[in-house]
């Protein structure tokens, strides 16, 4: 996922700025959708972190083709 968003950044025709509020936006999204005190065990919360992380990764990699 870094490695998508620093190449995005990169991107001349890119907002940076929408970008990094999108971006922060969705680590607030990811943050929810995997509480870490919640009773859950670490591995449960690790793999939810994966998940969704890759997700977002694929996600970020399918825009930045389109650009």
């Amino acid at each position: 996922l870094k490695d998508a968003l620093e190449a995005m950044l990169n991107l001349r025709n890119v907002n940076k700025k929408d970008l990094l509020k999108q971006q922060d936006k969705w680590v607030k999204y990811r943050d929810e959708a995997c509480p870490k005190n919640i009773g859950v065990t670490t591995t449960y919360w690790q793999s939810c972190l994966a998940r969704l992380t890759k997700s977002r990764a694929n996600e970020v990699e399918k825009i930045m083709k389109k650009h």
